[in-house]
């Protein structure tokens, strides 16, 4: 792209629905920490990798768009983008994924159930077999 004022608008618009990949990729975070639930230091690794995986797609956007010159309307584009995001889609696939990994918790529990009962008894089956050959 050029360096001209006629394109910089166009750069904006690019930088919003960038800051909308952002907000999704923030989204996948928060999943994934909702599937961990992790605490303390390792929320903070998670956090400080999203910051750097931002900073450099940021970086390789600005690259590609204006010559490696980060720009201030381009980090207020994906501010601008990230925030519509994060106040529209992103609270109903939160809303969403939230239902669903409940779902797939009660799943998984009762299927742990049903499974449990056979498998402790051929635990106890085998413990027979292996106490006989000691």
């Amino acid at each position: 792209m050029q360096h001209s004022v006629a394109a910089q608008p166009q750069v904006f618009l690019f930088a919003c629905l960038f800051g909308i990949l952002l907000g999704i990729l923030y989204d996948m975070n928060t999943i994934l920490r909702m599937l961990t639930c992790w605490r303390g230091w390792k929320l903070f690794v998670q956090d400080a990798l999203y910051l750097l995986v931002c900073g450099v797609l940021t970086f390789l956007f600005a690259f590609t768009f204006q010559n490696g010159e980060v720009r201030a309307f381009i980090l207020l584009g994906e501010a601008a983008g990230w925030c519509l995001h994060h106040w529209t889609l992103s609270r109903l696939v939160l809303w969403l994924s939230k239902r669903i990994l409940r779902l797939l918790r009660r799943i998984k529990a009762k299927v742990c159930a049903v499974l449990s009962v056979p498998a402790r008894k051929c635990g106890a089956f085998f413990k027979k077999v292996f106490l006989k050959f000691r």
